[in-house]
């Protein structure tokens, strides 16, 4: 019986540590769940993609640098990427886009994912997808972007945000707390209940 706990026990901390491994997290020290990790290099990027409904998915772009300096990996490079390998790997849960090609780089016009559908219309109010950067963690997205993601070189650790503005107006990707985080604030609040009961 002891052995089987062990095993039970070793088995969660090798979990935890897996799980640990791909742990981003926001400008407030809260946690982000990451949807799908792809990639081998020995840089990480992470693009969030915010539908405004609560539904915004976290992926992991693992990548090395181009040999040629004048060629660096961009942010367009990860959208096709993750898009090529979530269809892969998960045939069921296939993710889309379209675009259009300015002189500023590519616009994203339509994404859709986990039963989430949008497309920009250039009808007023003028719903579009926004692309939001930052280049760590700490900096929230604050700013949108002045150039394509064709055009925006990716540099360990830097983040992609796209967020959806159904009314032409809106925020940048916003942060929602994870399940683990949720579990220890109730568990935090129901003890602060429990100490001013006594």
């Amino acid at each position: 019986m002891r052995n089987i706990i062990t095993l039970c026990i070793t088995l969660s901390l090798a979990a935890a540590g897996a799980s640990a491994a791909v742990s981003w997290e926001w400008y407030d020290g809260n946690s982000i769940d990451i949807d799908y990790s792809i990639g081998s290099g020995t840089n990480s990027s992470l693009m969030i993609v915010d539908f405004q409904n609560g539904s915004y998915y976290a992926m992991e772009y693992k990548w090395d640098q181009n040999a040629d300096a004048n060629d660096p990996v961009n942010g367009w490079d990860m959208i096709e990427a993750l898009c090529i390998e979530v269809g892969q790997s998960n045939p069921s849960s296939v993710m889309e886009y379209d675009y259009t090609a300015y002189n500023f780089g590519n616009a994203l016009d339509r994404f859709s994912y986990g039963g989430n559908d949008e497309a920009a219309t250039g009808v007023s109010p003028y719903p579009s997808w926004v692309y939001y950067l930052s280049d760590n963690s700490t900096n929230h997205f604050e700013a949108i972007s002045g150039v394509g993601a064709g055009d925006r070189a990716l540099v360990d650790g830097s983040w992609d945000g796209w967020s959806w503005h159904g009314n032409g107006f809106g925020t940048g990707p916003v942060p929602v707390p994870e399940p683990a985080t949720l579990s220890l604030l109730g568990i935090g609040a129901v003890a602060l209940l429990r100490r001013r009961r006594k």
